[in-house]
């Protein structure tokens, strides 16, 4: 003979809200997560790779005096893709 415990609504409100807020975090914050790792660990790029890959080799490029070499490589990329 033990004391039922009865559910208010208002409790089974609460705790609907908390699952509800808990599950829409874990929505946003598991695939940013695992966008973050996986670009972390280079497992992924991102879609602007080859704009930053350029900036980063713009001086470079800019400093050499004969480009005839880097030019016939890009074409070779470009046609091939």
């Amino acid at each position: 003979m033990g004391i039922k415990k009865t559910t208010t609504l208002k409790s089974a409100f609460w705790k609907f809200l908390i699952m509800l807020l808990v599950g829409l975090a874990a929505a946003v914050t598991v695939p940013f997560g695992a966008l973050l790792l996986s670009t972390t660990f280079d497992i992924t790029t991102y879609a602007d790779y080859s704009e930053r890959s350029v900036r980063d080799i713009a001086p470079i490029v800019a400093t050499t005096p004969e480009i005839t070499e880097i030019e016939a490589a890009c074409r070779v990329q470009v046609s091939h893709s």
